[in-house]
């Protein structure tokens, strides 16, 4: 019988079918999709943010508002008047260095209470700079010293990196050291310079004259 041998038979090779090849497929590369960046989007650096310096202190009641370093926290301009109400006990029982020695107490045991170091006994220096203070506040209750000089000249002589002051002034005789701590904390500028793990140490001054009792926190950092 006769054979078809393979050889005989048309055969159909794959180059003769046409192919589509990939590239003949429109695609969409990531590069076509809209990305938003880290850069377009809009972003509020540290520098964004207005900051208070010493020239744009607001100003606000002695008690409430405390003034810090000039070039990091806003001063105010306390007015003469106490605005708080006498506590139930009156401070005449306390002598000078009683009151001092509390007042101590008491803001290390705010530090401690809001996880802060506790501030180390000052040097004589920074001392006696509170207690000058301290008289002056009694008669010209301001950051500002009464020959014009910024409250910080006080601490002329004394190294340090930060600085901070805190003031209130009451009738003589009828405040005590645990009132004039809860007023300050009660206050967002005092509570911060109480609290500011940045200061280090603190001399505290009282002084009764002029028929007030004035009370200083000298705050200091290095």
């Amino acid at each position: 019988k006769p054979t078809a041998t393979p050889t005989n038979k048309p055969t159909v090779t794959p180059t003769n079918k046409p192919t589509a090849t990939p590239t003949n497929k429109p695609t969409v590369t990531p590069t076509n999709k809209p990305t938003a960046t880290p850069t377009n989007k809009p972003t509020v650096t540290p520098t964004n943010k207005p900051t208070a310096t010493p020239t744009n202190r607001p100003t606000a009641t002695p008690t409430n508002i405390p003034t810090v370093t000039p070039t990091n926290q806003p001063t105010t301009t306390p007015t003469n008047k106490p605005t708080a109400t006498p506590s139930p006990t009156a401070s005449a029982g306390l002598s000078q260095e009683q009151w001092i020695a509390e007042l101590f107490r008491l803001t290390n045991l705010e530090r401690q209470a809001a996880g802060v170091a506790p501030l180390r006994e000052p040097s004589a220096a920074l001392l006696a700079a509170a207690a000058i203070r301290a008289e002056e506040i009694t008669t010209y209750f301001s950051h500002t010293r009464p020959d014009g000089s910024d409250c910080f000249s006080v601490l002329d002589g004394i190294a340090y990196r930060t600085a901070g002051e805190n003031i209130w002034r009451g009738s003589a005789g009828a405040y005590t050291p645990e009132h004039v701590i809860g007023r300050w904390m009660a206050s967002d500028g005092h509570r911060a310079n109480i609290l500011n793990p940045a200061f280090s140490t603190v001399g505290i001054g009282v002084d009764r004259s002029n028929g007030y009792d004035g009370a200083v926190q000298l705050f200091t950092g290095n």
